[in-house]
């Protein structure tokens, strides 16, 4: 049976990459001051554009996907595939998962035909780490697999992709609620850089602090020996908040000493740019399953 596979755009994988791994890609939205409302893309707005506003002092909201337009993705896919399988942004993290389960729900309330077509997947995970299991999915569909295989698959994985990330101003995670004002204040004066992990739960918690840029970029390094099992395979992902050089560094560090695939490297995406500011550098690998963290900072 054929079947069609969705994505949102807080899988951070271009637009362009998904129309060619014949993905479907239903968009979160970043809200700004002067009232204008962007896809979370990069179409309009590349990436440095972006962070150069929010290093300016630009201020954006983000809303989760419409529901409506998963319904129009869910039951368009219907009409040429016999299922649909919908591999999602953390519910930890945004109301964007809840919003397509109700879109499934309404489309199989207003035919019921439909019921059992669309398969939804709660990722637990953010950004390049969703990223991951959509290729791995699309890989499993192109070499045969079926939706029921690629969905167990996925549900299985979704724990060993490791996430990891640092960022370079703590305003933003203040602003998020993440840290204290105080203790923010701090951190910029003693130039702190935090480490932070999305949990099993699929949030994003503060895990420890490192002096400086260099040393949370070593952090990241530490997780990566401490938490990567080959077993789970070779690829892995850096995303960044318009620091492409730094992304390349880490890279280059974990290709040394690791034999591993080709990362995919992306710019974070709008959404979750505007929660995390430019410098932010965040690292996804398989591996042993993530641990909870008791939260630090």
């Amino acid at each position: 049976m054929s079947y069609f596979i969705v994505a949102d755009s807080a899988c951070d994988l271009p637009e362009e990459r998904l129309a060619q791994l014949n993905v479907g890609r239903c968009p979160l939205t970043a809200n700004f001051q002067d009232g204008t409302v962007l896809e979370d893309s990069f179409r309009e707005m590349d990436a440095t554009a972006f962070f150069d506003g929010m290093r300016s002092g630009v201020v954006s909201t983000t809303s989760q996907v419409n529901t409506a337009v998963f319904y129009d993705m869910f039951h368009k896919a219907l009409q040429t595939h016999d299922h649909v399988l919908y591999i999602g942004f953390s519910s930890g993290l945004s109301g964007t998962y809840q919003g397509a389960i109700l879109a499934r729900n309404t489309l199989e309330e207003d035919d019921p035909g439909l019921a059992g077509r669309v398969i939804a997947i709660d990722t637990k995970s953010a950004s390049l780490g969703v990223g991951l299991l959509v290729l791995e999915a699309c890989r499993m569909r192109d070499q045969g697999a079926s939706i029921t295989e690629v969905a167990e698959h996925i549900e299985n994985q979704k724990n060993h992709i490791n996430q990891f990330f640092t960022v370079e101003d703590l305003v933003y995670l203040k602003r998020g609620g993440r840290i204290s004002a105080m203790k923010a204040a701090v951190g910029q004066l003693l130039n702190i850089k935090p480490i932070l992990c999305v949990n099993p739960e699929g949030k994003l918690i503060p895990i420890g602090k490192a002096k400086g840029r260099k040393k949370s970029i070593q952090a990241l390094m530490d997780h990566f020996r401490e938490n990567y099992d080959p077993a789970y395979g070779k690829d892995f992902a850096i995303s960044h908040g318009d620091c492409l050089e730094e992304a390349r560094q880490l890279a280059n560090l974990i290709k040394s000493e690791y034999d591993m695939n080709e990362p995919v490297i992306h710019p974070v995406g709008m959404v979750i740019g505007s929660h995390s500011g430019p410098g932010t550098l965040a690292l996804f690998f398989p591996g042993k399953p993530r641990e909870d963290f008791n939260p630090a900072l």
